[in-house]
């Protein structure tokens, strides 16, 4: 079986690991952790800002009606970046709703 990613699907998700490795790279989500502060609210917003929060909500609910595909890419991503939880991933399945702060060490997954 092939498994294809279309442009949008593509582009959604290099943009996803764009922002991933310029503004929530390792370095930055361990010093969140170390210092057991929760985030500032910078990143949520521009997950927002971005439509991933929105992405697999109806359009009739404010979302974009995404696919699972789309959901999925997102989640994958945040995944596979260094140093995030799955936490993170979970957040993002529900909205971003529980904005849940991580207070496991985290694991550089670099090589």
């Amino acid at each position: 079986m092939e498994f294809t990613l279309n442009f949008e699907q593509q582009m959604l998700q290099d943009s996803v690991r764009r922002y991933l490795e310029k503004s929530y790279d390792f370095e930055t989500r361990l010093s969140v952790l170390k210092s057991r502060r929760e985030d500032d609210g910078r990143h949520w917003q521009a997950f927002a800002d971005s439509g991933w929060l929105a992405a697999a909500l109806p359009e009739d609910y404010g979302g974009l009606s995404g696919s699972v595909i789309d959901t999925a890419l997102i989640a994958h991503e945040f995944g596979r970046a260094p140093g995030l939880c799955g936490a993170c991933s979970a957040d993002l399945a529900d909205g971003g709703k529980s904005k849940s702060t991580c207070t496991m060490d985290a694991v550089d997954c670099r090589g």
